[in-house]
This record gives C-alpha cells, sequence and structure tokens, in this order.
C-alpha cells in the first residue's frame, strides 16, 4: 500500500499533463507547416490568405473534414515521417494511460466498492 499513497503520483500526474499540453501547443504551432521530402519549407499552403477567398468556407464547411482534421491534430498528422509520428503517438499514447491510472487510484481508494 506504501506505492500507492503519497504526493508522487500527483506531481507525476501535473508533470505528465505539463509535457502533454506542450507537446500539442506546439503541434498547434506548427500544424499548417508543410516540409516536402527533401526537408525544406514549403510555401505553397503559407501563401492562401482565407480571408480574401473562398477557401476558409470550404475548409471548414463540412463536419466530416472538421472530425477528421481534429483527428488529424490529435494524432500528429503533420508529420510526413512515420517513426517519428508513431513515436510521438506512442509516447502521448503512454502518457494519457499513466494519467488515467493514477486517476484511477485516486478514484480506487476514495471510493469503497
Amino acid at each position: 500500500m506504501s506505492g500507492v499513497v503519497g504526493a508522487w503520483r500527483i506531481r507525476l500526474m501535473i508533470l505528465l499533463t505539463v509535457i502533454l499540453v506542450s507537446m500539442y501547443i506546439v503541434n498547434g504551432f506548427f500544424y499548417n507547416v508543410d516540409i516536402d521530402n527533401d526537408g525544406y519549407l514549403n510555401n505553397d499552403n503559407l501563401s492562401i490568405n482565407y480571408n480574401d477567398t473562398t477557401e476558409g468556407v470550404n475548409e471548414g464547411d463540412n463536419f466530416i473534414t472538421f472530425i477528421t482534421s481534429l483527428g488529424d491534430y490529435i494524432t500528429f498528422g503533420n508529420i510526413n515521417n512515420v517513426y517519428a509520428r508513431l513515436l510521438i503517438n506512442l509516447f502521448s499514447t503512454i502518457c494519457f494511460l499513466i494519467i488515467g491510472y493514477i486517476v484511477y487510484t485516486f478514484i480506487k481508494e476514495w471510493i469503497p466498492w
């Protein structure tokens, strides 16, 4: 029982939450930046001004497009390297599982079944 009780759980949960939030904030900053196969920045998508064209209406008009873009954001869809994307998704999944287990142990201690 000594491994379950302690302040280390809340500290670990706060640390993992800060890591995950910072990963997704950085992903949000660089989500629309395209890098081609040679490693150079592709400026084709950066030059579109959504306020002057109907491109913004076409991008956000469809609910299915919104759901798939949200899924791409959550799974780091802008990263073209398969192994890097796999490692980042594996790391974020492990962080979410650890946070879920810590919340489960909190609930398990406070609510008698």
